[in-house]
């Protein structure tokens, strides 16, 4: 059925019809995994970070392991970089606060699902937005958030590791604050790739001079897709202050030097209509981990509250 050209009282409507036929759950099932999967890789800070090198793998990949003592884990048995120095996680994904300096690492898979949540049929006729909103507000950016939430979890435990934190004193983020941010990169015979911070934060940079910001924060267009660059590195921003606090900001490598991120297999997105009540639900697994801990550097301005563990990190 074609939605395209109608009213989102129309869109509901047909889409609450769609699953009234029993024929036609799992096409919707389908439509709404891969809904799921799109609105990560465009809004999720990790999925951002990595954009294609965010791999698909399945079971039969040969790089896939069981855990022997736990069968419902399982892993990613990856060679570690020559000179590089990789995360230590345990097979639950949890950082040990060391590194690996054996031959292999592990990127463990870890589950991340959505609340069930339930609409009736007159709410969705009546509401005012398509049910794609509804299941972003109530799906995606609850999976979304613990899958970043997790990211920097790992990240800061590689900063607590390499010792690359600075506390900037300045309040708001100035020039002055570009060249130690990427230092604590391109010192370690690294490269630094990419800046990311709160929205808010990039909003100090409009205070500068014009011709400053107007040299400094661009618009570029690479692999057919636009992406804002500050300092001339890649910038990825967030207005989730539970995933990045204002004030707080991190440098990293390319992805190609930071390390590996996999999706097992696609999302899967449930849904079932009882009477007049659909419920949605949705669950994936992804693993990462940092294949060079010292691929990363944070920096945190004068008076923005951020703490690890109790300590700044």
């Amino acid at each position: 059925m074609n939605f395209d050209n109608i009213s989102v009282e129309q869109f509901n409507e047909n889409f609450m019809s769609i699953i009234e036929d029993p024929s036609k759950i799992k096409e919707a099932s389908v439509a709404g995994s891969n809904y799921v999967r799109m609105k990560l890789r465009e809004e999720g800070v990790m999925r951002r970070f990595f954009g294609d090198s965010f791999e698909r793998v399945t079971t039969e990949d040969p790089r896939y392991q069981v855990d022997q003592d736990n069968s419902d884990t399982g892993y990613m048995l990856l060679d570690r970089e020559p000179d590089s120095y990789a995360m230590k996680l345990t097979m639950r994904g949890e950082p040990t606060g060391e590194y690996i300096t054996g031959d292999k690492f592990i990127v463990p898979f870890l589950k991340y699902a959505s609340p069930v949540f339930e609409k009736n049929e007159m709410e969705l006729q009546n509401i005012r937005i398509p049910i794609t909103d509804i299941i972003r507000q109530n799906v995606v950016l609850d999976m979304q958030e613990q899958e970043d939430d997790y990211f920097f979890k790992i990240v800061n435990s590689a900063v607590k590791l390499n010792g690359n934190y600075l506390a900037s004193t300045n309040s708001t983020f100035q020039k002055d604050d570009f060249t130690k941010l990427f230092n604590m990169i391109d010192t370690e015979r690294l490269k630094s790739d990419t800046v990311i911070m709160h929205r808010s934060t990039l909003n100090d940079a409009y205070s500068w001079n014009h011709t400053e910001v107007g040299g400094l924060i661009t618009r570029v267009i690479e692999d057919g897709v636009e992406q804002l660059k500050i300092g001339g590195k890649r910038l990825i921003t967030t207005s989730n202050s539970d995933v990045i606090k204002p004030g707080v900001i991190y440098v990293a490598t390319s992805p190609q030097f930071f390390g590996s991120a996999f999706a097992l297999g696609d999302p899967t997105f449930w849904m079932q209509k009882d009477k007049d009540l659909l419920k949605m639900s949705s669950w994936y697994y992804t693993g990462f981990n940092l294949g060079n801990y010292k691929a990363v550097g944070k920096m945190v301005l004068s008076g923005a509250e951020e703490l690890y563990d109790g300590n700044p990190a």
